[in-house]
């Protein structure tokens, strides 16, 4: 599960205790708590095991802001590879047995401490990088415009469909789409972009999109194609 997961388990939690905090129907929150615990207990055991500490999760963060955020850096991460020689456990000889020499979680802490250390130097760089993935998040890498058509012409039709869509929805209906919208993406913000990192919400911006092409394509008929086809009889 990666953080941007983690992101969205916490936004439906946080939405949950809200909607339900007048209806006294709290207990399902802890239920979902006690799950996500049971089921990470195994993995979290085995990385005490193997690691040498207590970890709930694994996480590389510490490496991924570093990669995304160094002198040189680009927001894309195939550009910055092209600036400056991609230091990654994964393909760099030196970085595998740092790894192999300090532990998995001193190496990423060290990681940490680089990338944290290079933004607070240089908040400004910081600042354009995160702004640049933003955009290259819902446009696609807009460096190489061609590349980036597809996704950026999709978020502009799925905007549209929100907004036709979003009045007809309940509450909870909205959370279910803008909770994972405004969070899974947030870890990503700040880590070098790749485009995978927006598949497993680019669903929702395919549905919307349907909904602006239904909605267009229904116009001048009897019926509202986004109104509901039964109607409860009084």
């Amino acid at each position: 599960m990666s953080l941007g997961h983690h992101d969205v388990v916490a936004g439906c939690l946080a939405f949950e205790g809200w909607w339900e905090r007048n209806r006294r129907k709290g207990g399902g929150i802890p239920l979902v708590l006690l799950g996500i615990a049971l089921a990470c207990l195994p993995w979290g055991w085995r990385n005490y095991r193997v690691l040498g500490e207590p970890y709930f999760l694994r996480s590389n963060l510490g490496l991924e802001l570093y990669v995304g955020n160094h002198e040189g850096a680009h927001a894309d991460i195939e550009v910055s590879d092209a600036r400056v020689s991609f230091q990654h456990p994964r393909t760099d000889l030196e970085e595998a047995e740092m790894v192999r020499d300090l532990g998995e979680a001193e190496y990423m802490r060290r990681k940490m401490q680089e990338a944290l250390g290079w933004i607070g130097s240089n908040p400004g760089r910081f600042l354009a990088l995160t702004v640049t993935r933003v955009g290259y998040f819902w446009g696609g890498p807009l460096h190489s415009y061609p590349s980036s058509a597809g996704y950026l012409v999709l978020t502009l039709i799925a905007l549209l469909g929100a907004w036709r869509l979003f009045p007809t929805l309940t509450p909870p209906q909205r959370a279910a789409l803008w909770i994972p919208l405004l969070t899974y993406p947030l870890i990503y913000y700040v880590v070098a972009y790749m485009p995978r990192y927006g598949h497993p919400v680019r669903w929702i911006l395919f549905l919307l999109a349907g909904a602006a092409i239904w909605g267009g394509v229904g116009r001048g008929t009897a019926q509202d194609p986004l109104e509901p086809t039964c109607r409860a009889e009084t």
